[in-house]
């Protein structure tokens, strides 16, 4: 072996430095992602509807798909937005929930050929089909409170269709080519099948829709029989009442010291006692009262006392009954403790509830300017739409110039050719006749 080879064996390698791994995020199991689509369903007794445009015509229909899966847990939510013009609220959006929950299977494909003419006009050839197959009805969100009135007759050709489309068991979602990969299909498709998957709250919470106004179901009478409603309102019926709402209980049965027995008392009226004046008896009474028994207060309690055979031939209690009032009093004390914890504890919840109120505020007014965002988004495309229409007839405009300017400078060619041509002729003949003059 070489002293190069030995001094490179006897040299240690350097121990390789390891950098901390980056974990990505998977975006095919947690993503939130929207498109322009177009709406298909079978309605009962009607057959196969479809809904291609909103109203105004120039805005779409918009799909939404919401998959958070962390683990074991997954959460999803699917709903479209239909834009149409209301009579008093003017540019509204109305919403179409698919929670998981109303879901049996999804199905999807690409390039359906058997797609109509509308819906390749309104999204292009490269499409994604979604089959919803529904064990409940989709949810048709409206504004609560608020009467569907619509502005023109295709507004009301939408609330009859929207309508129909709430009794349906089965619909397809037709989708741009781009808003959503295989993975994310397959990842969708997945979390469904496996019937675990639960509804994201902020989607569902009906509350913050339309600027803190709410949202209904539509239509009512169809939801009726929705499970959901259903165990909304048994489980209001079952929740216990509020503390207020808690009345006295009934009175207490008398508690039996003993077999009831006549007293001396009842026998005969009792002793009245000597009346005596002036500030020595009067001392002496209160310094006696010390350890003398106590009267009682009323009557009515006298004569339960007696009852229980508790009083003395005087009709005053025993020394035994002055540790059970004792003790009385210790627990009232301990009620009246209990009784302002309780309170405090209502102020809590009061206050825990006015927060709660305060953020759903906060995300109501946020939802609105999401929706006022979409609208300005949807004037923005139709701006950009105009100003493209236009543009493309200022480029026509400048290839009819041009045109005119080639046939122009055609028929002019020639002409100039002989001006100057003729203009040569004549500067030489000025200048030989100039040269030939003495």
């Amino acid at each position: 072996m070489s002293a190069e080879a030995s001094a490179a064996a006897a040299t240690p390698t350097p121990a390789a430095t390891t950098s901390p791994t980056h974990v990505p995020i998977d975006h095919t199991n947690h993503f939130n992602t929207s498109g322009k689509a177009v709406i298909e369903w079978e309605a009962p007794g009607v057959g196969s509807q479809c809904l291609v445009h909103p109203d105004p015509r120039n805005r779409h229909l918009t799909f939404e798909v919401c998959l958070e899966k962390d683990g074991p847990q997954c959460f999803s939510f699917f709903r479209l937005r239909v834009p149409v013009t209301h009579m008093h609220l003017h540019a509204i959006v109305l919403y179409i929930h698919i929670p998981p929950s109303h879901i049996s299977s999804i199905e999807w494909t690409f390039d359906d050929d058997t797609v109509n003419s509308d819906v390749q006009s309104k999204l292009g050839n490269n499409l994604t089909r979604l089959r919803f197959h529904l064990k409940k009805p989709a949810q048709v969100i409206v504004p609560d409170q608020v009467p569907l009135t619509p502005k023109k007759p295709a507004t009301g050709a939408i609330f009859k269709a929207l309508e129909s489309l709430a009794t349906a068991l089965s619909m397809t979602v037709y989708l741009e080519h781009t808003t959503l990969s295989k993975a994310r299909l397959a990842s969708i498709s997945e979390v469904i099948q496996s019937g675990l998957c639960r509804s994201v709250s902020r989607y569902g919470d009906l509350h913050r829709l339309y600027q803190g106004m709410g949202g209904s179901i539509l239509p009512l009478v169809a939801n009726l029989n929705n499970p959901d409603s259903e165990v909304h309102v048994s489980a209001q019926a079952e929740s216990p009442p509020s503390y207020y709402e808690i009345g006295p209980g009934p009175p207490m049965p008398p508690v039996a010291l003993g077999p009831g027995k006549e007293t001396d008392s009842e026998k005969r009226p009792c002793k009245r006692r000597r009346q005596c004046s002036g500030s020595s008896t009067q001392s002496d009474d209160a310094s006696s009262s010390t350890h003398m028994p106590v009267a009682l207060p009323n009557k009515a309690k006298g004569e339960a006392m007696a009852s229980m055979g508790a009083l003395d031939d005087d009709g005053f209690l025993p020394p035994w009954a002055h540790s059970v009032f004792a003790e009385l009093a210790e627990l009232r004390g301990v009620v009246t403790m209990q009784e302002k914890v309780i309170q405090g504890l209502q102020q809590k919840v009061m206050t825990l509830e006015s927060q709660a109120k305060a953020q759903d505020d906060e995300h109501a007014v946020l939802q609105g300017r999401m929706d006022q965002t979409d609208v300005a988004i949807v004037e923005l495309d139709a701006t950009s739409t105009q100003q493209g229409e236009s543009l493309a007839e200022l480029e026509d405009g400048l290839a009819s110039l041009q045109e005119d300017w080639d046939s122009l400078s055609g028929r002019r060619v020639p002409e100039m050719d002989q001006m100057r041509e003729e203009l040569r002729v004549e500067i030489m003949g000025r200048l030989k006749n100039a040269m030939e003059e003495p």
